[in-house]
Formats: structure tokens, sequence, C-alpha cells
């Protein structure tokens, strides 16, 4: 009997040791560090989910008095990548492959799929931080994205954004923090913070995972727009590897639209799951070789709306605020301010053997303008773009609203009698900053032949059927 007792306490002494060593580590007041690493030539497979839904507010007058128009939005994407790593936090780039990145688009005026075209699924990411003010550049290393493109990519919770997200030293659970602005609007994809109380706190831990959830409020800038945020979620950290491997975010969002970019108050959901991966099939220097087109990739957009006549390759500070295919909105930006809108719009095939003289177009804008008293022409001339395109252009100058405004006029046509106005509008004061962005701007248009447009409407068709 006193053997049995000895062995009974013997095997409870055990089995409370046991226990005591199986609760998690900082259940008994100790610490443990939190750091989200990355090292250079790592590759990553990531997919995630977003939804975005509530309503967008586009601005298309230059009047600031002028009521913006509301449409309702209900987006979910799907997106699915291999990326390899290079850099370090706040200067973070990936090469990346994407196999899905689409995404279904209710709004008021019905449901449209997006996607990203088969020649841009190789990209390079990139988010630069200088003085709190984010760059977020996504440029295609085989081809040109399209703005749509770009947008489509660019979301909350870049994975790069996520390498430095963590950075702390002895946590315990229950403890808070905040990471600084620049990292914080990296994650939350803000140009810009102004102010927040975002806070990160340590949920829970054990030997193999840490819970930390993130919750707070965020004012900053997106495009040079106020953006408010409301921000709960979670991020699971993998303790044996010092990687994020799992992020679940919900944010709630109101920006106002702007002169360069519209407005949105409603909700993003995301959820995402990334997994270290020795090596990818798709990033094999073989692979990247065959698609590099050059030793530098420089961040440019495609304009080319669904069945329009007309396509240019444009830089960045070119913002597009509307796209059909018989028209365009366009707005030039340059360190935040807008210096200059330009408006495309397709005109009627003329006969291939009667193109316009420029005598013609000049005469065209003096009676557009003959009842303007405070708007007088000023010059005009005539070229070629690189396209092969005759192009004429006329300069008008006046006042809008007491503003001095210089008007410049171009006819753009090619050989089958395809051809679009572009009207660019902006202040006389900043047409020296300004410069020659019009010409550039007209040099990279090029109009679709009627064969072409023949083909792209008998394939929509073939389509819709």
């Amino acid at each position: 009997m006193e053997v049995s007792s000895r062995l009974t306490a013997r095997f409870l002494t055990l089995l409370t040791l046991f226990f005591l060593l199986a609760m998690p580590l900082a259940s008994s007041g100790q610490t443990i560090d939190l750091a989200s690493a990355a090292n250079p030539g790592e590759f990553q497979a990531v997919r995630f989910q977003v939804e975005y839904y509530g309503d967008i507010m586009v601005d298309l007058s230059r009047d600031p008095g002028a009521e913006p128009y509301v449409l309702p939005l209900d987006v979910t994407g799907k997106f699915e990548f291999d990326q390899q790593l290079s850099g370090k936090p706040g200067s973070m780039q990936a090469v990346r492959c994407y196999t899905t990145a689409t995404a279904d688009i209710e709004t008021g005026k019905g449901h449209k799929a997006s996607g990203l075209a088969v020649e841009n699924k190789y990209v390079l990411g990139r988010i630069r931080t200088v003085q709190n003010q984010n760059q977020f550049q996504i440029a295609s290393i085989g081809s040109i994205l399209k703005r749509s493109e770009y947008e489509l990519l660019r979301n909350p919770c870049d994975p790069i954004a996520l390498v430095g997200l963590l950075d702390q030293e002895n946590v315990k659970i229950g403890d808070r923090w905040e990471v600084d602005q620049g990292t914080l609007g990296r994650f939350l994809n803000i140009d810009h913070v102004i102010s927040t109380d975002v806070q990160f706190k340590l949920k829970s831990v054990d030997e193999a995972n840490a819970v930390i959830h993130v919750s707070g409020h965020l004012k900053g800038e997106i495009d040079d727009v106020v953006t408010e945020l409301d921000v709960a979620g979670s991020l699971q950290f993998d303790r044996k590897i010092d990687r994020i491997k799992a992020v679940r975010i919900n944010i709630n969002q109101q920006t106002d639209p702007g002169q360069v970019a519209p407005g949105f108050e409603g909700q993003i959901k995301l959820d995402m799951r990334i997994k270290q991966i020795a090596a990818s099939q798709h990033l094999t220097r073989e692979k990247l070789a065959a698609i590099m087109t050059g030793t530098k990739i420089k961040q440019a957009f495609m304009l080319k709306p669904d069945e329009a006549s007309f396509s240019v390759i444009h830089s960045p500070a070119w913002r597009i605020i509307a796209a059909e295919k018989e028209a365009a909105v366009l707005r030039f930006v340059q360190d935040g301010n807008m210096l200059a809108q330009c408006n495309i719009v397709r005109l009627p095939n003329r006969p291939a053997d009667r193109s316009l003289e420029l005598g013609e177009f000049e005469a065209e804008v003096r009676k557009m303008i003959k009842d303007q008293e405070t708007v007088t022409f000023q010059s005009s001339s005539q070229s070629e773009t690189p396209m092969g395109h005759a192009a004429l252009r006329v300069v008008v100058e006046g006042y809008e609203s007491g503003v001095p405004i210089q008007w410049l006029y171009y006819h753009i046509s090619n050989e089958e009698g395809v051809c679009v106005t572009c009207i660019f509008t902006l202040e006389k004061k900043i047409a020296e900053q300004f410069g020659k962005a019009d010409q550039t701007f007209v040099n990279r248009l090029k109009l679709v032949p009627l064969e072409q447009q023949r083909q792209t409407k008998k394939e929509t068709a073939e389509t819709i059927r």
C-alpha cells in the first residue's frame, strides 16, 4: 500500500510537470521576439481574396462645387502568384508571376469581369518610402499594364509590406504597440499617414505560431485625397521561420472624390495566405530572361478602352478619370497638383483620300470660340507623329472664371481616315511647368486601323454569343 501511494504521488508530480511544460511560453509571463524578416532571393507562394463593397464617387467636373457621380460597387478579387523578394524593409521589391488575378465587379451599370492580360502576368512590384511618403510601383516586365490592371493589383496588405511590419522584442501576451507611420502606410496601402491610433496586440502564442490583433483608426492620403480608415484584423506569425503567414483584415474606408481619383465609402475584407517555397517553376532564370525587354523596368500605363479606335502608352502622371470606346478623360498630376486635363473624343471617319487640312481645322476652332469675348486664337501647326499619324495643333488662350487658361486643340488622323480630337486644358501660369507633355502624349497615341476595329467587334460579338 505504501509503495502504491509513492507511485501515485510520483505520477501526479510528473503529470503536473508535463502540463506546466506544455503551457504556452508567454502564459507564465515570459516574453518572445517578433520580427517579420525576409532574405534576398527567397521565394513565396501567395494566395488571397479581397472584397470591396460600398459606393464609389467620381468627380467628372473641374468645378469644385459640382456634385460627384455615385455608383454602388461590389467587387470580389482572387489572386495567386509566386514571388521572389529582394531589398530591405522600406525599399522592398518582388518579381511576381500571377497565375490568377481576376475581379468580378458589380456596379450600377451592371456586371464586369476584370483580369490581368497574359502578357502582363510577370510584374515587378516595389514600395519606396521617403519622408513618410509611400510610392507604390507595379510594372509589367514583358509589356505595358493598363491603369485598370495596376488598380487591380494594388491592394492593402501587399506581401512586400509585411516584411519589417513586426519588429518587437520581449513581447508578452496582452502587450500593445504601434509601428511607425511609413510602415503602417505601406501595410494599409496609404500614400501618406497624417495621424493614427492603430495598435498591434499579441493575442496568443504557442511554440509554432503567434497571433497578433490589429485595430484602430487612421487618417491619411491616397492620391492626395484625405482618407479615413477603421481597421480590425489579425496576423498569424510563424515563429519557426520569422514570417507572417496569414492576414485577415476588415477596413471601413471613407475617401472623398478628388480631381485625380474617385472616392470610396465602404468596406474592404481581405484574407491572405503566404507560404515559403524553396523555388518557383514560374520564376526560373530562363523564363525571366525570355520576357525581359530591357535592363530597366519603368512604370507606364496603357489606355486602351474596349472597342475604341485609339490607344496610348502614357506616364503615371496621367490619371484616367473616365474611359469609354468613344471618349476618355485624363488629368495630369505632378507633385500632387493637377496641371492639366485631356479630353479625347473619337470623330466620324473621314474618306481616306480627304484628310483634314490645317486651315480647315483652324477655321473650325475659330468658329467654336467666336462668341467667347475673352478667348483669342494664338497659333497653329502640323506634324507627323512617330506612329505615322497626321497631327494638327491649334493653341487658344482666354479666361475661365477669371483665371487665364490655355487650350491646346489637336486633330489626329491616320491614312485610313480614322481620327480623334484631343483637347488639353491648363492654366496659363503653369504652361512652362507642363512643358511638352501634350506633344509627348500625342506622339504616343495610336489609332487602330479599320480592319482591326472590325475584327475586334467580330470577336466581341462571338464572345457574347
